[in-house]
């Protein structure tokens, strides 16, 4: 059944689907209605709503819904449950236009949340908010690109790089140990390497290109020099030093130059 409204300015139209024409019916039935705003008024439940942009909306559980096409509530939001699998066990699939800036886009009022990028050769899906991953995060066939900010670990667990670590900036460790489990520390080009605290080399420490150099006022200790060769030992400010071994013949051999006497 069809009503209707003239105004001077606008036409108004109504179609109800109801079993019978009496008032009480025509008020609670569902009905058909078309514009080209979003819908407000309030219908009866089953009601459908065709708006001009090509969207379709449905009064469920006294609230509107859009059933497809594009919808805009403005301010007081849109909800749609609506969005249902055309087969079964098949899912849900959302087409997006390409080459879009904002193919898709989930947004409250201005605040956007996720948004799909369809631009050529630079798609992408980007998140504006936090990305709470409780059961994980898998990535694959790219890198993990962090731009500009830190990568943060809030308790204890351990973190596992099956690859290079490259630190250009640095590495900063503190409350534990670094631990080298049968893999050398290697430093390819020049540079200072600084100890801070005590080096326990237990299988020796090997020093070649330059000198092993102790600063003024530190104490190099050794209980024994073994010199290579029989004819080599330790030079300390000209002074030769060599083992002195008392059950032979082998006794400290000095030389000193005249300056220093």
């Amino acid at each position: 059944m069809g009503t209707g409204h003239h105004g001077n300015s606008q036409s108004f139209y109504e179609l109800v689907v109801a079993t019978d024409v009496t008032s009480d019916s025509i008020a609670t039935s569902p009905s058909l209605t078309a514009g080209s705003g979003a819908p407000s008024s309030t219908k009866p439940n089953g009601s459908l709503y065709l708006r001009t942009n090509g969207s379709t909306y449905q009064m469920k559980s006294d609230a509107w819904n859009i059933m497809e096409g594009q919808g805009d509530f403005g301010a007081t939001g849109l909800t749609t449950d609506v969005i249902a699998e055309s087969t079964a066990g098949a899912g849900v699939t959302i087409s997006m236009p390409d080459n879009d800036s904002v193919g898709f886009a989930v947004k409250e009022a201005a605040n956007a949340y996720i948004i799909c990028v369809t631009t050529n050769a630079a798609e992408s899906v980007d998140v504006a908010k936090n990305l709470n991953a409780t059961a994980g995060l898998d990535v694959s066939g790219a890198a993990f690109t962090v731009d500009s900010q830190a990568i943060t670990q809030l308790t204890s667990g351990q973190v596992t790089f099956a690859g290079n670590v490259d630190a250009a900036s640095g590495l900063d460790i503190s409350g534990a140990a670094l631990t080298i489990d049968s893999q050398a520390i290697t430093q390819l080009t020049s540079g200072q390497v600084t100890f801070a605290g005590n080096v326990d080399a237990t299988s020796g420490l090997d020093v070649s290109g330059a000198s092993l150099t102790v600063a003024s006022g530190q104490v190099l200790t050794t209980n024994t020099i073994n010199e290579t060769t029989a004819t080599n030992g330790v030079t300390v400010d000209g002074l030769l030093l060599k083992d002195c071994d008392p059950l032979s013949d082998r006794w400290i051999v000095a030389t000193i130059a005249v300056a220093d006497v």
